[in-house]
């Protein structure tokens, strides 16, 4: 069973009960088989008032432990990203407008089994419904082979991928295992045999098929799982193209290009999951066209300053590849003043006319050929420079690139910035500069994180914990972050405006935060049912002191204690069977902090087997009766019987059969869940299955009673024995006078019976014979492969 992970949830400024308004109903708890498909109705509600904007509502999934920034496992919303482990199969069903949420999630993985919860945004609605989730467990297949391996599959790592076959009907047969793909033909045939595959896949394996068969031996049956390999590798085959007309190869070239040409560039790299890719002029990052395609790089006009080396590099956490090439700019002619003539008032036009008075019959042409030269040199000049690759004049950010700090802890970033700012007299403008902090991904005309301009909003998720400590007016963009929540975890931009000249979004270099903390669940594993034993939920936060710590424990095994017992950093539990494989959760609030923190592990349970019992089927039958413990079973002799033992335990119990109620040292008669007699014996017996693991063991039998079939006899035929018999009947006929008729017809109908009997145990002979040669393949045979419901 794939463990869950360590769940580190934050509620955002949300209560853990649910708000007015807010319901969802969905199904808290799913079971599916991996491989297979399932749907989960679900309808929510709450609170709006637009009743007639048009704006769409966004949904998400999101796993346990998950932000509402991080990828979700499914969306409406077609600017976020799913999970690449779940695109394509977690899907949602209708309309979320209709206030609907179902899910359906087909190809079932063993790594999708956790917790869900879901979100809505619309508007100013933004709210994670936490008080109920979805509990999804994902369980072996049966009755079809599963391939388990950790995913993703790392390019060039040795990895043991595994293959199983669970039966409703147990074990039993010897099972022939062997393996099939592309990404196996280079390997050993002799190791393609095993139940255990060691491969280590090539990045040309990714989205190769693999298949595991497994032919049960004897009986004639094979089955088969392929599963699509997702190889993870890092980048290779990376290129740079020049993108006009046509593409262009630009590795280790040399690009010559004329000043004030537009020119895009496009980086691709080969890798899985898809590279970073990030643009490099003289080693200095660049920002990228567009945040969508970063692999886009658009220069609106090349300045001359721009030549140099520009590299595109592609960044995979298995590795980084990186390209460059030499941009070489050509020169044009030299600037000028960007003034028409009529901004610059008419002395270039009186000079020309004196000129051209002076030059006589060249006036006209030297007027023509002046204004000419001024109107197209300023309007080349005009062209904004906006894309090129060098940070504008000017233009310039001093601050931290990366932040860690822990879970409600205060964190002082020191920041300073420059900017243009000398048109006319605006030096002594006593119009001040707004600074704004940006969420990386908001649009400048979003809420900010922080801001000096009384008019703009701030979210309501950093209101009153992010603060401006300096003066925008000395270039001073410092920022102060009070009790760090771990949804506050992302990265961040700075904007300044001042009057309507600069308006400018630095986001050549950007604060990346990083809030880190969870609790911690200690005890002593593993946990046995029926004995007590304590947990420990503890924080170990830096500002734990200061803030009154308010403990709360929730899951499946908790319902029958006393909730007061629930609110205590100590847990006395006493585990049952049926809660192996469980949730359960701590939950710690900060009482003043508005800060929730959680972790959730799933129980591992040891119980001594329990539910034993046993199923009785005949050959040539599919049908399966369930034995109550000391019931009695009659057949007929000769009968073939299949009979199925199973038992719930953890960890799995080691089943066993045996004639008769079992002593110490009695053997077994089979060791396996599976007792398959061809042919029952005359006469009655005691039939027992034993189940037992290191926490104790429990057997059911029953009572065998075969009937007896006739003795064999003679199977002479009257013409074989002659006609004595028949003579002397005749003569006690006669001798017997009025009983004769009598007589002989009882003596023909006894030689007739008898002879008929001895024909048919005969047969029962021969098929006896038969059998004993079957019993050295001992196996299940076809008909019980179809039985359902053990």
């Amino acid at each position: 069973m794939v463990p869950l992970l360590l769940l580190l949830p934050l509620l955002v400024g949300e209560s853990l009960q649910e708000k007015p308004g807010y319901r969802l109903r969905v199904q808290e708890s799913l079971a599916v088989q991996a491989g297979l498909g399932v749907r989960v109705p679900c309808s929510f509600s709450y609170p709006w008032s637009s009743w007639y904007s048009s704006m769409e509502p966004f949904i998400y999934w999101f796993r346990e432990g998950d932000g509402p920034h991080s990828d979700p496992v499914a969306t409406n919303n077609p600017k976020r990203p799913v999970k690449t482990e779940t695109q394509g199969r977690f899907r949602l069903l209708r309309d979320p407008s209709h206030k609907d949420c179902s899910l359906s999630i087909s190809d079932a993985r063993m790594s999708d089994t956790g917790v869900y919860y879901f979100r809505v945004e619309r508007d100013e609605v933004k709210y994670s419904y936490r008080d109920k989730k979805l509990r999804l467990q994902v369980t072996a297949p049966l009755g079809k082979p599963y391939i388990q391996f950790p995913e993703p599959l790392e390019a060039g790592r040795p990895t043991t991928l595994t293959c199983t076959l669970s039966l409703a009907s147990g074990g039993g047969l010897p099972l022939l295992f062997s393996w099939a793909g592309e990404a196996v033909e280079s390997i050993d045939p002799d190791t393609l045999h095993s139940s255990e595959l060691t491969l280590t896949p090539r990045p040309q394996d990714h989205g190769t098929n693999l298949t595991c068969w497994v032919t049960l031996q004897g009986s004639q049956v094979t089955l088969e799982t392929t599963v699509q390999l997702n190889v993870s590798y890092a980048p290779r085959l990376v290129t740079t193209r020049i993108s006009q007309e046509s593409f262009t190869d630009l590795n280790g070239t040399s690009l010559p290009i004329l000043e004030g040409q537009f020119l895009r560039l496009v980086c691709v790299a080969d890798s899985n999951p898809p590279a970073m890719l990030s643009w490099l002029w003289e080693g200095k990052p660049l920002s990228p066209s567009q945040h969508s395609a970063p692999g886009v790089l658009e220069i609106p006009r090349v300045g001359v300053g721009d030549g140099g080396e520009v590299t595109c590099r592609a960044q995979h956490p298995l590795g980084s590849q990186q390209v460059s090439f030499s941009l070489s700019v050509q020169k044009g002619p030299p600037p000028c003043s960007c003034k028409t003539e009529e901004q610059q008032g008419s002395w270039p036009l009186v000079l020309t006319l004196i000129r051209g008075a002076l030059m006589g019959a060249g006036f006209l042409l030297t007027y023509g050929l002046t204004w000419t030269y001024y109107t197209s040199a300023c309007l080349s000049s005009n062209v904004p420079a906006t894309g090129s690759l060098q940070e504008l004049p000017g233009y310039e950010l001093r601050v931290q690139e990366s932040v860690v700090v822990q879970a409600c802890m205060d964190v002082h970033v020191p920041c300073s910035f420059s900017y243009p700012w000398s048109s006319g007299n605006s030096w002594h403008s006593s119009e001040e500069p707004f600074i704004y902090w940006f969420r990386e991904g908001d649009p400048h005309y979003s809420d900010a994180v922080a801001t000096n301009d009384r008019k703009k909003r701030l979210k309501s998720e950093t209101q009153g914990r992010f603060h401006l400590v300096g003066d925008p007016r000395d270039d001073d963009c410092s920022l102060s972050i009070q009790e760090a929540r771990l949804s506050d975890s992302g990265v961040y931009y700075l904007r300044v405006e001042r009057g309507r000249n600069v308006k400018y979004s630095y986001r050549e270099k950007k604060l990346n935060l990083k809030v880190t903390e969870k609790p911690d669940i200690q005890f002593l594993e593993p946990l046995e049912s029926g004995r007590r034993t304590s947990l420990t939920c503890s924080l170990s936060l830096a500002c734990g002191q200061s803030h009154y710590l308010l403990f709360s424990w929730a899951g499946d095994t908790l319902d029958a204690m006393n909730p007061d017992t629930l609110h205590s950093s100590e847990l006395t539990l006493t585990p049952r069977p049926q809660d192996h494989g469980t949730n359960l959760t701590c939950r710690v609030t900060l009482q003043g902090a508005q800060v929730t923190l959680e972790r959730t592990i799933q129980l591992n349970v040891s119980y001594a087997p329990r539910n034993l019992r046993i199923s009785l089927s005949f050959r040539n039958s599919t049908a399966l009766k369930i034995l109550q413990n000391a019931s009695s079973v009659l057949i007929s002799e000769g009968q073939a019987l299949q009979l199925l033992c199973v038992a719930d335990s953890n960890p799995p119990t080691q089943l066993s059969w045996f004639w008769g109620s079992p002593a110490l040292e009695s053997t077994p008669i089979s060791s396996t869940g599976i007792l398959e007699i061809p042919q029952a014996a005359a006469g009655d017996g005691e039939v027992t299955c034993q189940a037992q693991n290191p926490l104790g063991s429990q057997q059911v039998f029953f009572s065998l009673s075969v009937q007896k079939g006739p003795h064999p006899c003679s199977s002479e035929t009257e013409e074989q024995q002659g006609s004595w018999p028949l003579v002397l009947t005749l003569i006690r006929g006669a001798l017997m006078g009025a009983g004769f008729l009598l007589t002989y017809g009882f003596t023909w109908t006894y030689y007739t019976r008898v002879n008929l009997q001895g024909s048919q145990v005969t047969m029962d002979r021969a098929i006896q014979l038969n059998v004993s040669y079957a019993l050295r393949n001992l196996h299940i045979s076809l008909p019980f492969r179809n039985v359902t419901g053990v």
